[in-house]
């Protein structure tokens, strides 16, 4: 854990390096500097903002969700609007599939432990990638189980 407000201001500063990349996802500066402000910087403005953006974006049936998005839902704790989102888009990054492991992110831990984390991770092979290399810190089976049909917890 470091100071939110350093986390906030390199990842604005990420921005002039790495916009022309990214900028396609979070459509302009200003949704960068809102979503950094959420995620990082603890700005509950900010997280309304994002949350608000990503709700109306949701409801346009040609709404353009992506990754970054998601990612944000993960850190906001957003955890239904995160589970309508995926259902959408799925993951197809690195970001989001790190930031359900995050334990210093509440959102995360709510993600986890959430009831319908378990489905979640069956669905999207975690469960079976678990069984066959060994679970992570954050998620064991219920004794005397595999974890198979929702039988594990997570932190």
């Amino acid at each position: 854990e470091g100071k939110s407000s350093d986390a906030a201001e390199a990842f604005l500063k990420a921005y002039d390096e790495f916009g022309s990349q990214y900028s396609v996802e979070l459509r302009s500066r200003s949704l960068w500097e809102i979503y950094g402000k959420a995620v990082w910087g603890g700005d509950e403005a900010a997280k309304s903002q994002t949350v608000s953006f990503i709700t109306q974006t949701l409801a346009q049936s040609d709404g353009d969700i992506n990754q970054t998005m998601i990612g944000a839902l993960v850190n906001l704790g957003e955890v239904e609007l995160f589970f309508e989102a995926y259902d959408r888009v799925g993951i197809s990054n690195f970001e989001v599939l790190i930031s359900l492991w995050n334990p210093y992110r509440e959102g995360a831990m709510a993600l986890r432990q959430h009831p319908e984390f378990p489905k979640f991770a069956e669905r999207i092979g975690l469960l079976k990638i678990w069984q066959t290399h060994g679970w992570p810190d954050l998620c064991k089976p219920i004794s005397g189980t595999d974890g198979s049909g929702g039988q594990f917890t997570c932190a």
